[in-house]
């Protein structure tokens, strides 16, 4: 299974040479701090949802 995505990962570098270390510095290098927990990662989703609300219900206004 290894070697399935080490070839994907030579195949992505092939084609976009700058994509494979931008994967790695942002995405498997990146430690996130341990004090997260549930709690945060629910706020975080309660306040994209309020976001969205605030947008869409703004553009609903304009359009009614």
């Amino acid at each position: 299974m290894a070697n399935v995505f080490t070839s994907i990962g030579d195949w992505v570098t092939e084609r976009a040479p700058g994509m494979m270390p931008m994967y790695r510095k942002h995405m498997t290098e990146y430690y996130a701090p341990k004090n997260f927990n549930l709690w945060y990662y629910f706020g975080s989703l309660a306040l994209l949802v309020l976001v969205n609300q605030i947008v869409t219900g703004i553009f609903l206004t304009m359009n009614y």
